[in-house]
């Protein structure tokens, strides 16, 4: 395929290089600076970072532009095929064109697929197809394989596996996917206010397909197939698991069993978690690839050495980042990525991702006397969290679009019937609505800036799930509370083996907190027609034994769903042409 650039065809000497610049990342090629502006003012890539990833992602090129391959020809270049396609992505995701073909999507979702879609939800699966356009192309992972497997050293021995615990070709998908993930992160500066990283990428480094492929088809499924077909054939078996599964359930597990002795207070934890341990799998794996974007390939022991003697300095800073200046006669190929030290590297972080992810659990809202206004406690913690806007700004998206599927999702029998009970918040409420946020966009913080309205939208759409299993549960969210219950101390025995993964995170005050939940009568009032009059009709329940059974089968119910913003088409690329300015406004 041909590079366009300024209309023609794109030269073999044209110069293109990634710089650093405040807040924002610049790709330059020939006089044309195209800008990855950050969608907030906030967040992403602290300085020193931002620049060690550029000059890691110029020494790519650096590299790539200074080998050529032996295919190649002097009007089709590997150097000429990613620097066009660089320019392609850059393009696309500038500001006004993410919002231009957004906006288009939005404006016509009515007509199109019977509703009107959330603007985070179009803008995340229009992130999710620039960038499979681009990492999934066959030519841009052959040229970054070349790269890597020049500064690849596999230097795991046979008495080094148990150490290493990932065998060679897993580490060499990590090494290729650490490019692959700095080209992702300073895309990602473009949509920062659509979701988490991670969240915003995982669609296309991981196979979301279920199963429903012969093979994986994540970006790193794609690589893992490729590095044992070219490089490790004798595990050829290995080919069709899914590259997420063997990095949790090969490396994780095993890693988990070795540390029963040195970090026994974690594993206890673990060993509670039951069914759920898969969801806690993710986690970790997830928070591992927040930050693979970070990792450069090293100096050698003797370059170091002699770069420490240079600077009269004991520490490796210069081996931490990446030193690379595309401007000058440094050597791309001089940094290699050693094997083992990735290894190392993975190992060392991996318990602290794990004490994180399970010791810095709390309650996701405040607990307050039960009753008081909704409103009031959104203005305090309005006050508090404001100070962070990116983080704000992101809880609020969260929360439009949970309220607003919620609607959408709930039967409209439920929500006519939902009007003859007076609503009131209490904690069980707040509760379940933290829970399903959790689950289904794996953040439960936008529980505390939810008005009275949303909170009702909420509990209205948990009782459309769960009444037809859970009665009394349900009824109780329409409730008030009404009395104290004797002996409704919840302990870890209630549970048997089903154990909820954020129980066994903060297993005391987890308990504590249902068991302040469950002591207590709820009291729902209905209106009935009596004659020609209405009156309130009224019933106390008791949630213990309901509700202890619902949290252990909390997944069943509040499980993630496809939503209509997967089937979206971008391809057509004229339909924007004619996109004004207040079209867009009325989104962005």
């Amino acid at each position: 395929m041909k590079s366009k650039f300024k209309g023609g065809i794109m030269s073999n000497n044209v110069y293109a290089k990634f710089l650093e610049n405040g807040k924002d990342i610049i790709f330059h090629i020939g006089n044309t600076p195209l800008r990855f502006k950050r969608a907030r003012s906030n967040g992403g890539m602290t300085s020193p970072t931002a620049v060690s990833v550029v000059n890691a992602l110029n020494r790519m090129l650096t590299w790539v532009k200074q080998n050529r391959a032996p295919y190649e020809s002097e009007t089709d270049t590997d150097y000429r095929y990613i620097i066009g396609h660089l320019f392609e992505l850059a393009k696309s995701l500038q500001t006004d064109t993410i919002q231009k073909r957004c906006s288009y999507m939005l404006e016509n979702s009515k007509e199109l697929y019977g509703e009107k879609l959330s603007a985070h939800a179009v803008k995340k699966k229009y992130f999710t197809n620039v960038l499979n356009r681009f990492a999934k192309d066959e030519r841009i992972i052959d040229i970054i394989d070349r790269y890597t497997h020049t500064i690849a050293v596999d230097n795991i021995q046979g008495g080094d596996q148990e150490e290493a615990r990932l065998a060679s070709y897993d580490i060499y998908t990590f090494s290729m996917l650490f490019t692959f993930s700095r080209i992702f992160y300073i895309s990602y500066l473009t949509v920062m206010d659509a979701g988490d990283y991670v969240s915003m990428i995982s669609d296309v480094i991981f196979d979301t397909s279920q199963g429903m492929e012969e093979f994986p088809n994540g970006l790193s499924d794609i690589i893992l197939r490729n590095t044992i077909m070219k490089y490790y054939p004798e595990s050829i078996g290995a080919i069709r698991k899914n590259f997420f599964d063997k990095v949790a359930f090969d490396y994780l597990s095993p890693y988990i069993d070795s540390k029963k002795l040195s970090d026994k207070t974690i594993i206890d934890k673990f060993g509670i978690v039951g069914v759920n341990m898969p969801y806690l799998y993710q986690k970790v794996i997830y928070e591992m690839f927040n930050g693979i974007h970070r990792i450069v390939p090293s100096l050698s022991i003797e370059a170091q050495k002699a770069s420490r003697l240079a600077r009269k300095d004991d520490e490796d800073k210069n081996d931490e980042r990446d030193d690379f200046d595309v401007d000058s006669d440094m050597d791309p190929a001089e940094r290699k990525f050693y094997f083992m030290k990735i290894a190392k590297y993975l190992s060392a972080t991996l318990n602290q991702i794990l004490q994180n992810t399970l010791t810095n659990f709390k309650p996701s809202y405040s607990m307050r006397v039960e009753g008081a206004d909704l409103n009031a406690e959104k203005d305090v913690f309005d006050a508090r969290i404001n100070e962070n806007k990116e983080n704000y700004e992101y809880m609020i998206s969260i929360r439009d679009e949970a309220v607003k599927e919620a609607v959408s999702l709930t039967d409209n029998g439920t929500i006519a019937m939902s009007r003859n009970f007076h609503i009131q918040k209490h904690n069980l409420g707040k509760f379940l609505i933290s829970l399903y946020l959790n689950m289904r966009y794996s953040i439960s913080e936008p529980v505390n800036i939810m008005t009275m309205s949303d909170y009702k939208a909420m509990v209205i759409h948990i009782f459309d799930l769960i009444h037809k299993d859970y009665e009394n549960l349900a009824l109780a969210l329409f409730g008030k509370v009404y009395s104290s219950v004797n002996n409704a101390q919840v302990t870890l025995a209630d549970f048997g083996g089903s154990i909820p993964t954020f129980i066994a995170a903060n297993v005391d005050g987890c308990l504590s907190s249902i068991t302040h939940i469950v002591e207590k009568k709820y009291l729902y009032e209905l209106k009935v027609k009596v004659g020609n009059t209405m009156q309130n009709k009224s019933k106390p329940v008791e949630i213990r034994d309901e509700f202890i059974d619902f949290l252990s089968n909390a997944h069943k119910y509040f499980k993630s769903k496809p939503t209509i913003s997967e089937s979206l088409d971008f391809s057509n690329e004229n339909y924007d042409e004619d996109w004004s300015s207040f079209d867009i406004n009325k989104y962005f």
